[in-house]
């Protein structure tokens, strides 16, 4: 455990510094993508500090619903922004682009977030001991 928190660690910091970098280059234009791409690795490095800082057995179930509400909602987020344009506007070339870099990853941090916050660790029965 303590080798997948070292790995975290260092994934964590390059999307930190990703996302650092980004930030500041977002300051100079604006750009939608790049702010999505930013938005993004900072959530992605945000539940890696965490993990790394908190260890597994704190975080486990808040974690574990934090990515399962990110990938299930970026996941609708990215058939919706993959499949909406191609049913409205066929002959649109990069419709697909929508779901690619708006939708999936905008789903992504509206799920993560939510499912970080609802997703409450189960407390423990009664009847059961822990020996």
């Amino acid at each position: 455990m303590k080798r997948l928190r070292i790995l975290a660690g260092i994934i964590a910091a390059l999307l930190t510094i990703y996302a650092v970098v980004g930030i500041t280059g977002l300051m100079k234009g604006f750009d939608l993508i790049g702010a999505m791409l930013v938005a993004l690795a900072a959530t992605l490095a945000w539940l890696g500090w965490w993990f790394v800082i908190r260890g597994w057995r704190v975080v486990q179930a808040r974690l574990k619903w934090a990515l399962i509400g990110g990938i299930v909602v970026g996941g609708v987020g990215f058939i919706i922004g993959f499949l909406g344009p191609l049913l409205w506007a066929p002959d649109a070339n990069q419709g697909p682009l929508l779901g690619i870099f708006i939708t999936g990853p905008i789903g992504f941090i509206l799920g993560a977030v939510a499912g970080a916050i609802l997703g409450k660790p189960r407390e423990r029965d009664a009847t059961t001991s822990t020996k």
